[in-house]
């Protein structure tokens, strides 16, 4: 692995990239032929998504549990670490793009059914509803790869927090293997890379960045030592 250096082609994933008016046509002339969700398909689900939720008219809270910890683009009011009740974080959807190549895949990190996941929620007041889940969608939404969610949280003291929006793995697309062996996904990380760099190197800094929050998953942890021994279990 490097070192904890971020990937290349960041910038992608910035605040001003996302913002642009013509981003679509942008992103068209970097990543020629990618299928992606259309700007009308985005907004609907985006729309789609806010007209569920159940509480309205205090903003938004935003969980973060992967890279949007360490590089969220959004405009926040203040921010907090929670855990997601039922869900948990795992490599369980294809990446041949990102950190992977239709030759040798690689996986991207969603939350999946089960279990429980501490991250960072980020809340967006209402004010900035419509601008800021533009920029979200077009960060995790582009391939439709997830499913946009509304999940219970509970804060540090225990406290309800939410509800809170959530990106979790769609079952239902070709995209999801949550049932792969892990012996397998071990080697999808330690072999694929993609525009964005190695999948080894985003394992290693989703633990770094953790730790740096104070949360420590024993999933991320378990596989970034049986990747630094070269196996699996």
């Amino acid at each position: 692995m490097t070192d904890q250096a971020k990937p290349p082609l960041q910038n992608l994933l910035s605040r001003q990239t996302l913002s642009r008016d013509d981003y679509h046509e942008y992103i068209s002339t970097i990543l020629p032929g990618t299928k992606r969700l259309t700007e009308r398909e985005l907004d609907s689900s985006a729309q789609a998504t806010l007209d569920q939720r159940p509480a309205r008219g205090s903003g938004v809270w935003v969980f973060a549990y992967g890279s949007l910890i360490w590089d969220s683009p959004l405009l926040v009011s203040s921010q907090q670490i929670v855990t997601v009740i039922g869900w948990h974080r795992a490599f369980c959807l294809d990446n041949t793009v990102g950190r992977g190549s239709p030759e040798r895949p690689g996986l991207t990190m969603a939350l999946d059914a089960g279990g429980e996941c501490t991250g960072v929620a980020y809340h967006v007041e209402e004010q900035n509803l419509i601008s800021e889940m533009k920029i979200l969608w077009r960060r995790e939404m582009p391939l439709g790869t997830y499913r946009p969610a509304w999940a219970d949280a509970r804060s540090v003291e225990g406290m309800p927090v939410g509800p809170i929006l959530a990106f979790v793995a769609d079952e239902e697309t070709t995209r999801y293997v949550g049932n792969m062996p892990y012996r397998d996904i071990v080697e999808r990380l330690k072999t694929a890379s993609g525009m964005l760099g190695t999948n080894a190197d985003y394992l290693s800094y989703v633990q770094v960045e953790l730790g740096k929050i104070g949360v420590s998953d024993p999933y991320i942890g378990q596989l970034v030592l049986d990747m630094s021994k070269g196996g699996s279990s």
